[in-house]
């Protein structure tokens, strides 16, 4: 067998997340913080020992996006395979697919995408193996509802085999993390760059390092032999009681919420283990990185989560949307509707792209984005999605009227919205100032609106977008406004600020309740009522039997359009 004997080198926090996978209580862990502490390479060394180790074992290595697994998770982990000792091409027995591969110990890797889908809402394609452990990468993007189904899938692995021969893969149970004291045939820079730096080794004979102490052993697998009838008998055994490990960023779903609070605040339960991480603490991340990140605004999201590692970045009580709430939006599952809108939030000063939102009724869709070009080039595209989908242009298409949005509007004779503007009123605010809303503009009413309709009724979105909205309406918070009584939200600037972006895909959202509340506002007075000469008890009762005439024609048409079952 092919013998690289390339040690590999691990960080003080790398080997601790080893050392708790592989300790005797922890069976959920998560590894998490800013970016670039090497998650994926602890990953690929802890899934590489595993595999060797513990013989008939069945793993599984998810991500929400496969593409995206083997470009990163995956590669690093055959780029650890390839480093030690017991790979070459006789080691991995054979690939049945892209997503199982079978080693000649018996042992299966599993590779699956573990992403939200309708159609299989209890995630049936994930098998119903009992695994013994499940590597999930960048866990920020993972919904509570898979790991639910994983835990009860998990399985601890005992296990013992008997032969008259010393199998090849006896290697993995001699795997050490020692401390480096001095690199040989190496230059001066190398000398300093590794010196005092653990690294995980095997064959220590014949490399080309000198440990200074043993550190770390791999526990539960074991081997001895005895004589038997003039054989030596080999005897294998090996436990491992199951364990899940998490890498991530900030976030704030399950990560925050079952890990991290728990962690802060001294309570989280003896079979979870929190490894927090950050930036400085891998000796090798690239330093114009760390830079790049430094010149961040302090209050940018982007700078809190991947630089700090901050989990509290969103622990603000004036934002709109709670986390639950939003990743709803993607777990539901909505009807068809013969209700279609077309939303534009056109490209302004600052602002590159024009995102075009598709929605039927309640769902949106589908998002489009075209470079800013020519108003005639823009109209067309949105002329093409209105007459793909049946899209009614005068009525049901709305274009963000700031910059550029005008001539849009005024080309197609379609609805314009102007978020400064003031806050749309019920007709019977006109003769009762107590029906009056209390929103400061347009802008404000649209994201109450949404904050109501995403809560009591059912707002979905598909999923290629997911994250992007997850984080533009995290920002969506209510402003300080002690000398106004007037409910109002920060200022779109404060939001790209925090952002690093514009917030167009939070925009899509709001925009799409002017419709709503033009609907819900559009009441008239009965004719046999004088507006000049009726009292205020009669005018007001007038008013509430047309507003519920028209409230419960609206209502209907809302749940019609929803699936209740989703819930």
């Amino acid at each position: 067998m092919a013998n690289n004997n390339k040690p590999i080198f691990v960080s003080e926090k790398q080997l601790l997340a080893i050392k708790t996978f592989f300790n005797n209580y922890t069976e959920d862990m998560l590894y998490g913080g800013a970016a670039r502490w090497g998650k994926s390479e602890a990953i690929g060394i802890i899934l590489a020992i595993c595999i060797a180790a513990f013989p008939w074992s069945k793993w599984l290595i998810s991500r929400t996006q496969l593409a995206d697994l083997k470009a990163t998770t995956l590669s690093t982990f055959y780029s650890v395979l390839k480093r030690f000792w017991y790979w070459d091409n006789s080691y991995r027995d054979k690939i049945r697919d892209e997503r199982h591969i079978e080693f000649v110990n018996s042992s299966k890797l599993f590779v699956i995408q573990v992403n939200l889908e309708p159609s299989d809402p209890e995630f049936d394609r994930i098998g119903s193996y009992g695994y013994t452990g499940w590597f999930l990468d960048e866990g920020q993007q993972m919904s509570n509802k898979v790991r639910e189904v994983l835990q009860g899938r998990l399985s601890e692995l005992d296990g013992s085999f008997e032969t008259d021969k010393k199998w090849d893969w006896d290697l993995a149970f001699t795997i050490e993390f020692i401390v480096v004291e001095k690199v040989l045939r190496k230059n001066d820079e190398d000398n300093a760059l590794y010196e005092g730096k653990y690294a995980c080794v095997v064959d220590n004979g014949r490399n080309h390092y000198i440990r200074r102490k043993e550190n770390f052993m791999i526990p539960y697998t074991y081997v001895w032999s005895r004589q038997e009838w003039g054989k030596e008998i080999f005897t294998y055994s090996w436990y491992f009681k199951g364990c899940i490990f998490t890498g991530c960023n900030p976030w704030t779903n399950f990560t925050r919420s079952e890990f991290y609070k728990p962690w802060k605040a001294g309570s989280l339960e003896k079979y979870k283990s929190f490894i927090p991480a950050k930036v400085n603490d891998n000796p090798w991340v690239d330093k114009k990185y760390i830079e790049r990140l430094q010149r961040l605004p302090d209050t940018s999201i982007r700078k809190q989560r991947l630089l700090y590692g901050n989990f509290d970045y969103d622990d603000n009580p004036s934002i709109l949307y709670d986390y639950n709430t939003i990743e709803g939006m993607f777990s539901r599952i909505a009807r068809e509707s013969h209700e279609k809108y077309i939303v534009v939030d056109a490209a302004r000063q600052g602002k590159d792209n024009t995102e075009i939102g598709y929605w039927e009724w309640l769902h949106l869709k589908e998002i489009i984005k075209i470079k800013q070009g020519s108003l005639v080039i823009q109209a067309q595209k949105i002329e093409q999605m209105a007459h793909k989908y049946g899209v009614d242009i005068t009525s049901n298409i709305i274009v963000d009227e700031v910059w550029v949005g005008w001539g849009l509007v005024d080309m197609l004779g379609c609805k314009g919205f102007i978020g400064n503007s003031v806050a749309l009123q019920p007709y019977e605010a006109k003769f009762l100032t107590y029906k009056k809303q209390n929103y400061s503009n347009l802008r404000t009413q649209s994201f109450y609106y949404l904050q109501k309709y995403m809560k009591d009724i059912a707002i979905t979105c598909d999923g290629d977008t997911r994250e992007n909205i997850i984080e533009e309406l995290l920002t969506v918070k209510e402003a300080d406004v002690t000398n106004d009584t007037k409910l109002q939200i920060v200022k779109k600037s404060v939001m790209k600020e925090e952002l690093g972006r514009s917030p167009d895909f939070a925009d899509l959202l709001s925009m799409r309740m002017w419709f709503i509340i033009n609907e819900h506002h559009n009441y008239e007075i009965a004719e046999d009522v004088d507006e000049q000469t009726a009292t205020t008890a009669e005018i007001e009762d007038k008013l509430l039997e047309n507003f519920f005439k028209d409230f419960t024609r609206v209502e209907k048409k809302e749940e019609s359009s929803i699936w209740q079952g989703a819930f």
